[in-house]
């Protein structure tokens, strides 16, 4: 890990999140991490997975997770004079710059980064969470296992097809004809309206009834391992 590039990173958010509005200016250590991974996340997609601080993300309950990189919170808040409200950092005021001269010494990819992350998730670390969660280096990782940052294979150009054999007067005719019929005016389905009759009126009070009242219970939850390498993890819009 290389501590330098981590501090100028949490030095950089600590200082954009103090220039914002109201309670978006105060960021907790989870969102400093999850922030810094973006960060890294967006460097290596420009740089074949090389990322920005080299800090040794791996897959942890917490999402993607460093204890190197968030050990150094602490030591850069106060270097920078931020102040802390339990779980809580805020710089109030950035006389010394310390925002200016960390945007110089990053580079854009990973200002922009941090910028939209800020914007989207200041105010919502639930949101922050599930963004992560859903990139692409954690939908390619198993729980406990270092993140793989190396951008997914771009896929290989199709070739080019040959140009089709003009059509015959007959078959042209026979697929005016299919068109038409295509968009000729359909007719609307009936709507029927909702039925509020004895019947739904007496299962609505069943289901409403305090005898049937949720009863808490404890148990385990057991996740198949195959899960974690389902299609669904690695590609979008998997039914």
């Amino acid at each position: 890990m290389d501590t330098e590039r981590v501090d100028l990173v949490l030095q950089y958010i600590l200082a954009s999140a103090g220039e914002r509005h109201g309670g978006e200016r105060e960021v907790t250590a989870t969102q400093m991490v999850k922030f810094a991974y973006l960060a890294d996340a967006a460097h290596a997609a420009r740089h074949d997975g090389d990322t920005f601080t080299h800090a040794p993300w791996t897959f942890s309950q917490y999402g993607p997770h460093a204890p190197a990189l968030e050990a150094r919170i602490a030591p850069v808040a106060r270097r920078i004079g931020a102040s802390t409200r339990g779980a809580y950092y805020l710089l109030e005021d950035d006389d010394l710059g310390h925002r200016r001269a960390a945007e110089l010494a990053l580079p854009a990819p990973v200002t922009v980064a941090l910028q939209r992350a800020l914007r989207a998730f200041s105010h919502d670390t639930h949101g922050l969470l599930v963004h992560v969660y859903a990139t692409e280096p954690m939908r390619r990782c198993l729980p406990g296992e270092p993140l793989d940052f190396t951008p997914l294979a771009a896929p290989e150009a199709t070739a080019a097809l040959a140009p089709l054999a003009p059509l015959s007067p007959r078959a042209r005719a026979a697929l005016t004809a299919r068109r038409g019929a295509i968009h000729a005016p359909t007719v609307a389905p009936t709507a029927y309206a909702p039925r509020y009759d004895d019947c739904f009126v007496a299962g609505q009070r069943a289901l409403d009834a305090p005898e049937r009242a949720l009863v808490a219970c404890g148990g385990t939850l057991t996740v198949e391992p195959t899960a974690w390498s389902a299609p669904a993890r690695r590609e979008r819009d998997v039914p």
